[in-house]
């Protein structure tokens, strides 16, 4: 047994005793008080991966979540603040004493995940304590303060700040723990800027209320603290709203486009009269361009008469596809201006151009670990390319009349670090073999490394040049990987067409004449493109030397110009023509209930909104596509969505409280992967995991009031593929809500994996410390405390007898499953597409198919996971095979399997989820709060550590369903709520 030092007064898992806990004592407009008693704890001494350590424990108290910092206990409330209030934290009275001895409290874990680059999947494969030497190192009592605001913000209407009070203080380099019994802490307001006007709380029965009635410690004394206005964030117009013969131009690359009478009216452009072409316009990012309509002056537009205009491309996170919008109105469009020739300047003999090489074929989500894109070329040095990478340019026409310095840029990140070498990169660059000496680059870490390197414009030549990347491995560290990101080369250029066609820049102020050879015809056309939404038209002159066409004309500028010079068989075609449906979502509407969907699945989603439309609420159903046009001018662009959602919130009436989104989508936004996986509604990727960064955050579309990452509208997702699809998870979510009372609906199953730490100590005496990672102890946790006495609760338990077998513990899954369960609920290692390390219950393409086991037609389960990465339903399936995450498979079982999950996209730490956990059963079985939107929204709000795992978390299912728990099935107040 390993030792135990209890308090002065020892509690349970559920209050024995009145004085525990974060009591208010005052909540009004000039401040709150609040009072954390504290009388008992328990230390542990334990054993993690051979270091021995101290576990401190309150029971019901959560842990503060700084990887390598020490672990102590906190207690946190979710506080409401009047808008304007300036909060300012004090502690007002504090007792504490040191308590004897020394102890070696443990750092805060951290995930250990192994990055596999051959799959681009990350696994996790347990946890590890490192310590933050920058702490422990120093003589100094942690932390700091006995109390901070964690976080601040808004849900919906009201203000809040998350407050976390801490009962130890602890330090490391001492080894002395201090113990604070008794707290109290003030919280004082102040208004430089006056007081708001301010509302009363919401209506009765709102379900925003409710979680809010049961998750802010001071709601009734704040219920008047809200904000009365509306429409503050006005959004910038991100389209042409309603939009009557309007033609969406899709393209991908710079260029004059042609649109041709026929193909316009192919496409349904009302080209013949009354329409009169004068009064064309062309729009892109809301900005109207100047075009040219051939024939136009007679006031008909007919066979054999185009349109040009230039476009350019677009490299966003989203989309390479730019779309320009082309309309009939009543007035005349803008149009091109025609410059002429002009008489005769200086002749420039050279222009510096630029070669750009970028490939995106590698996705890494922490490099870098921010909101920037993360595609990269390639990694180097792997198994084909050991110690170099080779990357070709073809440049031609370059200028050879004397010696100049040429530039070589690039891009490099460090995929990985070790901390006993500094620096821990190495790379030397070659240009057609001569070393780029000033390029060679040393580095250090996972951080990005430019490259701006001068070198002799000898080392090119005409048509192809090869840079060649070296890693010579000689920094001394274990591992050496950097990843190629991108590559240019400014050298000077001279005016010769390449391919009929040449783009060019003057940057030197002056009378400039261009003579600009090589032309294979004599029909070319010049065009000033410095201002994209204003281009001109020039005249030249063309004359014929031997076999070639030759061009010139003069142009006075006075800052830099950029010219194209073509032929008109080089006029490039658009992608495609499409007629805009009109929609108006900047209106006047209102829904209590939202579904956003593809095209695919409008005909689908019908039966769900007159199922929710029937049960009082008003439903309204978008496509995504309406919601581009409208907040990002056609462009797809996962942004556009949350814009489209917080106009909604912001102007509407009634405002959305629940969304769905219907339709699966992954991170490969522009294939570069090449499998051609559709993105019916995208995630919204944002850097919100402390390992990977970058994942799927659909929270963050529904955070639209404040900056903070608390949901202010209910969302879900249907993550279907097909129409059938959609139709199978439709048709279970209508079944469930419609089968009669039942005894499987007081049934849950508690899954859970081996523990990682074992230890002296034997189950369940061990679980009197809950020591991190004990997943058999955490599933207790919540098995034991948050159900109610008419409610069941069977444990399988992998490794305990009888399930001590992967193959005994999957089988009790399944046959629990099959049995008909209210809840399934999973602590333990997760991975994309199975259980624990040891698959315990596994839908993979490569290896077993358990779903098709399940049998449990209409008896459908809540599938609750409390794990890593079995909701990372966003990477892109390859064709013939299925990627598929585990949780989105159970919802899409078809008669079978979850009427929904709740999943995270990435990675977190045990006792994060044990607090997400206990507060979704909380407002299950303690609250009342059935809907899963509104249930899940209230376990996030009462996070008071651990907050990232609100953003990784998703709903795979409608927010609006209510969970089948029998009426009689719910807990006394008096529970813990974490």
């Amino acid at each position: 047994m390993g030792l135990s030092l209890v308090g002065a007064m020892r509690a349970g898992a559920t209050e024995e005793f009145a004085g525990e806990g974060l009591h208010l004592i005052k909540s009004d407009e000039q401040g709150i008080v609040l009072e954390l008693r504290t009388p008992s704890y328990e230390v542990e001494q334990i054993s993690i991966e051979g270091t021995p350590y101290h576990v401190l424990s309150v029971p019901g108290y959560a842990y503060n979540d700084q990887p390598g910092h020490p672990q102590l206990p906190l207690h946190g409330a979710l506080l409401a603040i009047p808008p304007g209030a300036e909060p300012q934290l004090r502690i007002l009275e504090a007792e504490g004493d040191v308590l004897d001895g020394a102890y070696g409290i443990a750092p805060v874990p951290r995930p250990r995940v192994k990055y596999d680059l051959s799959s681009g999947f990350a696994e996790e494969q347990g946890s590890e304590w490192l310590k933050d030497e920058s702490i422990y190192s120093v003589d100094a009592l942690y932390p700091a303060r006995l109390a901070v605001v964690e976080s601040s913000g808004f849900i919906r209407d009201q203000r809040f700040l998350s407050l976390q009070v801490y009962p130890f203080q602890y330090n490391p380099a001492t080894q002395r723990l201090k113990h604070y019994p008794w707290l109290r802490v003030e919280i004082s307001f102040s208004y430089p800027e006056g007081r708001l006007s301010l509302m009363a709380s919401g209506e009765s029965g709102d379900p925003f209320e409710t979680a809010l009635r049961n998750t802010i410690l001071n709601y009734e004394s704040a219920r008047g603290w809200r904000e009365s206005s509306r429409g503050a964030r006005l959004l910038e117009a991100g389209g042409l709203g309603s939009c009557e013969d309007c033609f969406k131009i899709s393209i991908r690359e710079a260029g004059i486009y042609e649109l041709r009478y026929s193909e316009l009216k192919g496409a349904g452009v009302p080209v013949d009269p009354p329409t009169d072409p004068r009064n064309f316009h062309m729009y892109n990012g809301g900005e109207e361009i100047a075009i040219y309509v051939d024939g136009e002056e007679d006031g008909e537009f007919e066979e054999g008469e185009y349109i040009l205009f230039y476009g350019e491309g677009v490299n966003s996170k989203y989309t390479d596809t730019n779309v320009y919008w082309l309309t009939v109105e009543d007035l005349p469009g803008l149009r091109m201006v025609t410059k002429p020739a002009g008489e005769s300047g200086s002749t420039p003999i050279w222009f510096e151009a630029t070669a750009r090489m970028e490939e995106g074929h590698w996705y890494m989500t922490d490099l870098p670990f921010d909101e920037a894109e993360h595609w990269y070329w390639e990694f180097l040095p792997n198994t084909l390319r050991p110690d170099a990478g080779t990357y070709t340019v073809t440049l031609g026409n370059l200028y050879a009349g004397e010696a100049y310095s040429a530039t070589l840029r690039s891009k490099l990140w460090g995929a990985t670090a070790d901390d006993s070498v500094n620096p821990d990169h190495h790379v030397l660059f070659y240009l057609n073999g001569f070393e780029v000496e000033d390029a060679e680059s040393w580095w250090d870490g996972k951080t990005g490394h430019p490259v701006d390197a001068a070198f002799p414009n000898s080392f090119l030549k005409e048509g192809s040049n090869v840079i060649t990347v070296v890693c010579p491995g000689d920094t001394g560290a274990g591992t050496d990987i950097i990843f190629a990101d991108w590559f240019e080369i400014t050298y000077r250029d001279t005016h010769v067409a390449e391919g009929d066609s040449l783009a060019f820049i003057q940057e030197e102020a002056g009378v400039w004449e261009y003579e600009i050879s090589n032309f294979s015809e004599p029909a070319v056309e010049a065009y000033d493109v410095t201002d994209p939404l204003s281009v001109s038209q020039i005249i030249t002159n063309v004359t014929k030397i031997d076999s070639t066409w030759t061009v010139t004309f003069t142009q006075e500028i006075v800052s830099p110009a950029r010219y194209l010079v073509q032929g008109e068989s080089e006029r490039k075609s658009a992608i495609e023509i499409e007629e805009d449906v009109p929609s108006d979502l900047r209106g006047s509407n209102g829904a209590d209930y939202l579904i956003i969907t593809h095209s695919d699945f409008l005909a689908n989603v019908g039966a769900l909104a007159d199922h929710r439309a029937g049960q009082g609420y008003a439903t309204m159903i978008v496509d995504v596509q309406d919601i581009y046009d409208e907040f990002s001018f056609g462009l797809f662009d996962a942004q556009a969505i949350r814009d489209s959602l917080a106009h909604a919130y912001e102007y509407w009436d009634p405002r959305p409280s629940y969304v769905l989104l219907v339709g699966d989508g992954n991170y490969d936004f522009k294939d570069h992967k090449g499998t051609g996986e559709p993105n019916f509604v995208p995630p919204y990727l944002a850097c919100v995991d402390p390992e990977m960064c970058e994942i799927a955050a659909d929270n963050r579309y529904v955070c639209v009031s404040g900056t903070d990452n608390m949901p202010d509208m209910f969302i879900g997702r249907l993550p279907v593929k097909t129409a059938d699809e959609a139709d199978a998870v439709i048709a279970k979510i209508l079944a469930y809500e419609a089968s009669p009372p039942a005894d499987w609906r007081r049934r849950t199953l508690f899954a859970a994996d081996i523990p990682d730490y074992l230890g002296s100590i034997p189950y369940p005496d061990v679980c009197n410390s809950l020591p991190v990672n004990h997943f058999w102890c955490l599933s207790d946790y919540i098995a034991d405390n948050y159900l109610p006495s008419a409610h069941s609760a069977e444990k399988v338990y992998f490794g305990l007898s009888p399930h001590t077998t992967p193959g005994a513990a999957t089988t009790a899954i399944i046959d629990g499953i099959n049995a008909g369960r209210l809840m399934v609920n999973y602590f333990g290692h997760g991975y994309t597409n199975y259980w624990s390390s040891k698959k315990l219950l596994e839908e993979n393409p490569f290896g077993r198919h358990d779903l098709e086991l399940l049998t449990n037609d209409e008896e459908f389960p809540l599938v609750v996971a409390m794990s890593c990465l079995l909701g990372h339903f966003a990477h892109p399936s390859p064709p013939g095979f299925d990627f598929s995450c585990l949780s989105e498979s159970l919802l899409r079982a078809e008669g079978k399997g979850a009427v929904a999950t709740w999943a995270a996209t990435g990675f977190g730490e045990a006792a994060g989820q044990k607090l997400l956990g206990s507060g979704f059963f909380t407002a299950v079985f303690t609250d009342g709060v059935l809907e899963l939107g509104a249930a899940t929204a209230q376990a996030a709000w009462g996070m008071p550590s651990y907050q990232y795992l609100v953003d990784q978390y998703v709903l795979f299912g409608d927010p609006a369903m209510r969970l089948a728990v029998q009426y009689n099935s719910f807990l006394p107040l008096t529970v813990k709520r974490y």
